[in-house]
């Protein structure tokens, strides 16, 4: 079909679509569906990086000014926020609004992010209705990613960055196509709270131009660009001069030196993250692409499912504690398949359509594993979060040419949907598990006229500085008798503890109730970080959470 055609062919289709009501029917439906799927994790305690978000969000409710203008004791030392997080404060300030609004429970926070957990997947059906023929298809791919939902349990700065380049891309398609100014300028404006959201979010901004050149070739959009550029060296050059370093080139210097050299491996553990972001492409793919395609990305998945079950082992540091490594291949082998599957989508849509829409959607899917595997410090779900609205569209576009049968596309749903909900629930027990952690190691030391330390971070740290324990200084910290230790077995920035220190230890486990693993080294599952392992998740159970409780006896030097 020529490119002629399939532009009568997409602008009858949008008509067609614009039908009174249909288009609203439509949006109310996802709106709705979206509300019910994450209705039931809005009490999720503060887990991984929320309290970081969270605490300057109360900083920037005092301080409106002054986001980062508080200390935190998160890499085993106190230490101002400016050198801890590696997020603009885009995130933090909605929640501050939410938090001054509705309250600083995280029933309150967790409702006020389901608006832009609503605006992703109803700026994916927005896109949609310009590049498919069924643009709810798309919104319900999203939706039922694990990958997105997941994510959109937590209140880190992924969900609302994904919601603003989604609306800068729809602002921007339909100010190029109808030549109007004031909507381009938005789309700028948009682009740039992306990016101060979440650096990342910076990726819009070339989809953006390549759009437009593609469509209109240089003209005065450009002008539209304007605020973006303006906006964020603005942010650079304050934060500079408030914080004495620059947080935005600081950021993408700290990922340059963390980041491991550039390896098979890498790319791998890349496309095992976007796969198993939008799991559904494994199952979709023999109807939306050719058996030679199918038999070639299958391959692929399980060249590499063997490679992680022969190699794996000197891939990350957790690995030499793995016991049983074909659940991990087996994993492997699915999610790489499915993220080599999105790949070959992208390069099939580009080379049969030829258009404007297609080679955007190529960049977009190409370039965010291109930066998960080789530019981000390490992969983890989070950084292949905008891969996942691209895919499910490359998806509804490649279905738009094909006949399948009728229950496939529901039933993949449907699959998708029951297997993101039980990753979710996996992670929301995880979560629960450490808060539960806190409530004994308080009950059980209630009596105790000692200090209650703990080390470990993330959401184990709030519950427990929530509850009176104070967080382990590496180097000022000095322990008495009658004291107490916490210290997680599965958690970040756990040190041993001094070998010359006369002590009793109990081991606390917290068996997790249900639902997939989200974190786990021993289980290769690494959602936030692939440190812990090279997938994304794992289908069954984590083992207990495990804590040490550790009492300080006297008889020291």
């Amino acid at each position: 079909m020529s490119g002629a055609r399939v532009a009568v062919r997409e602008r009858v289709t949008a008509d067609e679509r614009s039908a009174p009501g249909g288009g609203r029917s439509e949006a109310v439906l996802l709106v709705v569906s979206t509300v019910l799927c994450l209705a039931p994790f809005v009490a999720k305690p503060l887990h991984l990086d929320d309290p970081l978000f969270y605490w300057e969000a109360r900083q920037i409710a005092a301080h409106p000014l002054d986001p980062y203008g508080f200390t935190v004791n998160w890499y085993v030392r106190p230490e101002p926020m400016a050198a801890v997080t590696r997020n603009p404060p885009g995130a933090s300030y909605y929640l501050a609004v939410a938090g001054t609004l509705l309250g600083w429970s995280p029933v309150a926070l967790h409702a006020a992010f389901l608006l832009p957990a609503v605006a992703v997947v109803v700026g994916t059906w927005a896109l949609g209705r310009r590049l498919c023929r069924q643009p709810v298809l798309p919104a319900l791919l999203v939706l039922t990613s694990p990958g997105f939902l997941v994510s959109a349990t937590s209140l880190m700065s992924d969900v609302p960055m994904l919601a603003l380049w989604l609306l800068a891309t729809v602002l921007w398609l339909e100010g190029i196509e109808r030549d109007r100014p004031g909507l381009l300028a938005v789309a700028g404006i948009a682009a740039a709270a992306c990016v101060l959201t979440k650096y990342p979010g910076a990726g819009v901004v070339p989809l953006l131009v390549v759009y437009a050149l593609a469509r209109r070739g240089w003209g005065r959009w450009t002008v539209a660009l304007a605020p973006t550029l303006v906006l964020v060296l603005a942010y650079q050059y304050w934060s500079a001069t408030a914080y004495g370093q620059g947080h935005l080139v600081d950021s993408f210097t700290y990922a340059e030196k963390e980041r491991e050299p550039a390896s098979l491996h890498g790319a791998l553990v890349a496309l095992a993250f976007v796969g198993g972001a939008l799991p559904a492409m494994a199952a979709l793919l023999p109807f939306v692409a050719d058996g030679r395609t199918t038999a070639i990305v299958a391959a692929v998945g399980a060249a590499a499912g063997t490679l992680v079950v022969s190699a794996g082992r000197t891939w990350w540091d957790a690995g030499r504690t793995v016991d049983v490594w074909w659940p991990i291949g087996l994993h492997f082998a699915v999610f790489v398949a499915a993220g080599a599957a999105i790949v070959a989508l992208a390069a099939r849509d580009l080379a049969r359509r030829r258009d404007a829409a297609a080679v955007v959607l190529a960049l977009w899917v190409v370039g965010i594993v291109v930066f998960a595997g080789f530019v981000n410090w390490m992969a983890n779900v989070r950084s292949v979060l905008p891969a996942i609205p691209a895919a499910a569209l490359l998806v509804a576009r490649a279905l738009d040419d094909r006949r399948v049968l009728p229950m496939v596309v529901p039933a993949t749903l449907v699959a998708s949907l029951a297997l993101a909900i039980w990753i979710a629930v996996g992670d929301y027990q995880i979560a629960r598990a450490q808060v539960r952690a806190a409530d004994l190691v308080v009950a059980r030391t209630a009596n105790r006229s000692g200090m209650l330390w703990f080390q470990g971070h993330w959401g184990f740290q709030a519950a427990m500085e929530e509850r009176g324990g104070r967080a382990v200084d590496a180097v000022e910290s000095r322990f008495f008798p009658g004291d107490v230790l916490v210290v997680p077995r599965t958690n970040t920035n756990v040190l041993p503890l001094p070998r010359d220190m006369p002590a009793r230890s109990e081991r606390l486990e917290i068996p997790i109730a249900a639902g997939g693993t989200t974190i786990c080294g021993r289980c290769g599952a690494g959602f936030y970080s692939s440190l812990w392992g090279p997938l994304p998740y794992r289908i069954d159970p984590p083992p207990p959470e495990r804590y040490d409780v550790v009492d300080v006896l006297p008889g020291g030097p």
